[in-house]
């Protein structure tokens, strides 16, 4: 298990489409409907992959439609946005090539932390099937 950090991502870094993974309402989602485990599947622009980036959105009602992002790309919040590295070798951090068109699949999942009920512990299993018929994967938590 390792630990998230917390850092501004740019937009240009980003190297896969972007995926939803929860959608609250605020007004009525209790703690519980934190505790997820869901799929996700991002295609590839072309490029290495080293970390997932975690951000959220919020949306105030009202003639205005206000949303307050935090994704890469967006202004920049105090939150800035967690990010997951993909896996870790020997040498240090490694990330994975993945050409365009490619798809990255897996599972994410959220909960409440066990020692710190305010923190979220995440758990990201992905799996990449290749172009090249390869499939590679990794448990990251």
């Amino acid at each position: 298990a390792g630990a998230a950090d917390v850092e501004v991502v740019a937009a240009e870094c980003v190297t896969t489409s972007r995926e939803t993974v929860l959608s609250l309402d605020l007004n009525t989602c209790g703690a519980n409907d934190t505790q997820i485990a869901t799929r996700f599947r991002l295609s590839s622009k072309g490029g290495v992959v080293d970390r997932f980036v975690v951000s959220f959105d919020v949306g105030f009602p009202g003639a205005e439609g206000v949303v307050l992002g935090t994704g890469c790309g967006d202004k920049e919040t105090h939150w800035k946005q967690t990010v997951i590295w993909v896996c870790e070798d020997q040498k240090g951090l490694a990330g994975i090539e993945l050409k365009e068109g490619e798809v990255l699949e897996g599972t994410f999942e959220m909960k409440r932390g066990v020692e710190n009920s305010r923190e979220l512990e995440f758990v990201i299993f992905w799996e990449l099937r290749g172009k090249d018929g390869c499939i590679r994967s990794c448990l990251k938590a």
